[in-house]
């Protein structure tokens, strides 16, 4: 899973989880997105990038 596809499953567990519109990820999407998501380095990113990754880790944690 590429980091681009991790941050948009957690944007959409999070939507959600929100919103009645939007499917939850599946099981299997939720797990490969936390790991990704956790095995990046935050210090390799740009500063953008490393609000969305964290932005994103939370989400996950959150709602999963």
């Amino acid at each position: 899973m590429t980091i681009h596809r991790a941050i948009e499953t957690a944007h959409t567990l999070f939507l959600s989880g929100v919103t009645s519109d939007t499917r939850r990820p599946s099981p299997a999407d939720i797990r490969a997105a936390r790991q990704k998501l956790n095995s990046e380095t935050l210090a390799q990113w740009s500063p953008s990038w490393r609000k969305s990754i964290t932005s994103a880790r939370k989400m996950i944690a959150d709602h999963a």
